[in-house]
Parts: C-alpha cells; sequence; structure tokens
C-alpha cells in the first residue's frame, strides 16, 4: 500500500497523507436498541452448521450530524448463549449519499460481552439507516489485537498476526472517539509469520483521523484453533476518484462464511469503507451465511485507487 512506514512486532504502520482511526468499542452487547429493530432469523446448532450461528439482525436510524452532533452511531449484536465467540461481523448501511458521506465508522469484535459492534458515520444532510450483523461461534478462539495513535489529519494502520497453530476466520478496526471524519480505510485478512504468503493468519487495517486531535485505532483479529476455513479473495475492481464500488465474494458449495474484509489500496482520508457484511447466497435458508458484500467510497481523493472483498468460509 502506498505511503506508508512500518514497525514489526504486531505490525504497526502509519502514513502522513491519510487519516484513518480504529480503537476497540466498548458496547454493551443486547439484540434490543431503543430505536433499533430486529431483523431476519436465528440459526440454532444443526446437522451441518459448522457451530456457527448467526443472530438477528439490528435495524436502526442512522441520523445526520445535523441532528445527533457528532454524526456517529453505535449498534451491537449479542451472540447467543450456545454460540457465545463473535468470528465476524459488520453493518450494512443505506441512505441518500450524493457527497459520500456514509461510512463505517467502527467494526469489531466484543470479547468480554460476546458480541460484534459498529459505529456508523452520516454527515450526509439526510437520514439513513444501518443494519448490524454477527456472526457467532463454538469452539475454542484467541483474539489478539494491537493498538496505534494516530496524529490529527492523517491516517493509520496495522497488522496483527495469528499465534502459531491458528487461522483467521475474522476480524476488525476499532476506533475510539472522534466525529463523522473518522472512519475505517481497510479491514482485511492478511498474511501473518508462517512460512506461506496467504492471507489466512493475521488481520489487517487502515483508519482515517480527520479530526484535530490525535486519536487511537485498535486492529483486532479472531484466530481458531480448530476447523478447516479458505480464504476466498475476490476481484481487483478500479476505484476512479468520486466512485463507489460494490463487490460480493461467495463461499464455496459446502461452506459457510466467519467473516469477510475489504482491502483499499492506498492511504488517503478521501478512501474510505461505505459498508461491509454477511449475505446470504442462492440456498434455502435465508441466513447471511453464504459470502461477503463490500462497498468503498474515493471520496475525491484525485486519483485511482482499487477495491477488492474477501470471505472467510468454513467448511461443514
Amino acid at each position: 500500500m502506498d505511503g506508508r512506514t512500518t514497525s514489526e512486532g504486531s505490525l504497526a504502520i502509519q502514513a502522513p497523507t491519510g487519516s484513518r482511526l480504529p480503537v476497540r468499542l466498548v458496547m454493551v452487547a443486547t439484540l434490543v436498541a431503543i430505536s433499533g429493530m430486529l431483523v431476519g432469523i436465528d440459526s440454532a446448532a444443526a446437522a451441518g452448521s459448522g457451530g456457527l450461528s448467526y443472530p438477528p439482525a439490528l435495524l436502526q436510524p442512522l441520523p445526520d450530524a445535523g441532528a445527533s452532533g457528532a454524526g456517529v452511531t453505535e449498534g451491537s449484536v449479542g451472540c447467543p448463549h450456545g454460540h457465545p465467540h463473535p468470528t465476524g461481523g459488520g453493518v450494512k448501511i443505506e441512505g441518500s449519499d450524493p457527497n459520500l458521506d456514509l461510512e463505517i465508522h467502527s467494526t469489531s469484535p466484543g470479547i468480554s460481552n460476546a458480541s460484534w459492534n459498529v459505529q456508523a458515520n452520516n454527515s450526509s444532510g439526510s437520514d439513513a439507516q444501518m443494519t448490524t450483523y454477527a456472526i457467532c461461534a463454538t469452539g475454542q478462539y484467541v483474539y489478539p489485537s494491537v493498538t496505534l495513535s494516530v496524529a490529527a489529519g492523517h491516517t493509520g494502520a496495522a497488522k496483527v498476526s495469528c499465534p502459531a497453530g491458528t487461522r483467521v476466520v475474522g476480524g476488525g478496526v476499532a476506533t475510539i472517539d472522534g466525529d463523522h471524519s473518522v472512519e475505517v480505510g481497510a479491514s482485511e485478512p492478511a498474511d501473518g509469520h508462517d512460512a506461506n504468503h496467504k492471507p489466512d493468519d493475521a488481520w489487517f487495517g487502515i483508519a482515517n483521523n480527520g479530526t484535530g486531535v490525535s486519536l487511537h485505532m485498535e486492529v483486532d483479529a479472531v484466530c481458531a484453533r480448530h476447523g478447516s476455513y479458505k480464504v476466498i479473495v475476490g476481484a481487483r475492481k478500479p476505484l476512479p476518484t468520486g466512485a463507489i464500488v460494490t463487490s460480493v465474494v461467495l463461499c464455496p458449495q459446502g461452506t459457510r462464511v466467519t467473516g469477510g474484509g475489504i482491502d483499499i489500496d492506498g492511504a488517503n482520508l478521501d478512501l474510505e469503507v461505505h459498508d461491509g457484511f454477511p449475505i446470504d447466497g442462492n440456498d434455502v435458508d435465508g441466513l447471511p451465511d453464504d459470502g461477503w458484500q463490500t462497498t468503498a467510497y474515493n471520496d475525491d481523493s484525485g486519483r485511482t485507487a482499487h477495491t477488492k472483498a474477501f470471505a472467510i468460509c468454513k467448511r461443514v
């Protein structure tokens, strides 16, 4: 990616040419929220489920900054008791957006409260809506993370590796504080410390800090000790300046999605993730367990970038 310098440990990167900022959200995991409603159906543990559950998504208003002050709205979906470990999740954002002002502020696992937590931005001038999703599982997982300070008016990026003997099954980018000018710029599976070069054992993220003060970002990986997983990488698509590009990646037959991500190359305050979430395919169950959908914004960066989506799929 462009304009980044790196320091390894869990990789931490800061680029002086943009600003994206994530840090862990502390949110109450609940399936019911004021002014929100649950949509969809839960998947119970059953033969062929692969130990995965897809709780009802949370649909709620996403007020504009003119009505809500900072223009940032939180959403959280909790995991059911029988599937207590969040492996992935995301948010779908819908509304009129001619100036590309609806974005993900933060998306990350809530480990202590067994949930997937998101924040969404709205400075579009109109009210919108957001739908929060969680993917939950049984089994054994670890959740390594890395935190980075991001200077005002800059982008930050970091990578965190899974422990030896585990595989990445999901991940996210969390930001703390800041208004609607703090955005996720990328959140995706990556290559870690193993001998191959596959994006199967780490998580990478970028955040923009468009505010006037230094903030923090956190990149979280979800790593499984057991199971057979495959990272499906979508087609790399051009993202011209001023453009909106949506990508869809489907899991192979016999697998179910555990998490997903999006790459936007380069580090720039005007390259932003609009949304990313699990989707239903052509099967009969109606669950969002078949793939991943993302939408990338190039909000007048002055150059053509590229974007691609990822789905992480578990054999069942």
